[in-house]
């Protein structure tokens, strides 16, 4: 009953659950999030490695990576012990997904757990280097929809001195096969902008258009030097 009037509320008792706006989890942080209550997210963004095959002048987390790998079994668990509900899963986030070759597993994980597949966006966040190193069949029958490729350029020199270790063929090859192998995936491509890649960033766009991007964003350089 209400406390001032003593009336009845109506649909009482209820938990009232609040709904996390994003939360971004890497390897190393993983452990301080297996425990406590079950919540509902908007964005749900994790890192399954915390490295990459790349390096990329201006990324800020080159200095932070390390060997750590987020153990499937735990995962699967966290899935299930902390996940109310999710609007939108994201592999990969600060770090490359591909470069731990259980992609598909933990795509599978999330596919299979009731309340931790996203209700809009499943998403895969890659520069596309390492795409062939996985079964796209599995990524489609897991339900990936998006996919955010970063590149920068579509001049393998101009995108190798901004993302060191780049493979542009490779990369261009990768993202079209899987856009092949997954129908109704969704493209949105990010460009982050610098001196040397501003003059053909028409390019990128060019390139987006003609695989159906839905977006083309342009970002600001994180970490100037």
């Amino acid at each position: 009953a209400g406390v001032e009037s003593g009336q009845e509320l109506v649909g009482s008792p209820a938990e009232v659950r609040m709904k996390v706006g994003e939360m971004i989890i890497s390897p190393v942080v993983f452990d301080e999030f297996r425990e406590g209550p079950k919540l509902d997210f908007h964005a749900l963004r994790i890192d399954i490695s915390n490295t990459c095959n790349l390096s990329c002048v201006y990324c800020p987390t080159i200095a932070l990576r390390t060997k750590d790998k987020i153990d499937l079994e735990e995962f699967t668990r966290f899935l299930e012990a902390r996940v109310e509900g999710v609007d939108e899963f994201a592999l990969g986030c600060g770090q490359e997904p591909t470069t731990n070759m259980e992609l598909a597993d933990f795509m599978e994980a999330i596919a299979a757990s009731g309340k931790a597949k996203p209700r809009d966006k499943f998403m895969l966040v890659t520069n596309g280097t390492l795409l062939h190193k996985h079964d796209w069949k599995r990524f489609k029958e897991a339900g990936l929809n998006t996919l955010f490729l970063s590149l920068d350029s579509m001049d393998a020199d101009i995108l190798g001195d901004g993302r060191v270790g780049s493979k542009l063929p490779r990369s261009l090859e990768n993202v079209e096969g899987v856009l092949e192998a997954v129908p109704g995936l969704e493209l949105r491509v990010n460009v982050v902008v610098t001196t040397k890649n501003i003059g053909v960033i028409e390019d990128v766009v060019e390139w987006a258009w003609k695989m159906d991007a839905a977006t083309v964003t342009l970002r600001e350089m994180y970490f100037p030097r």
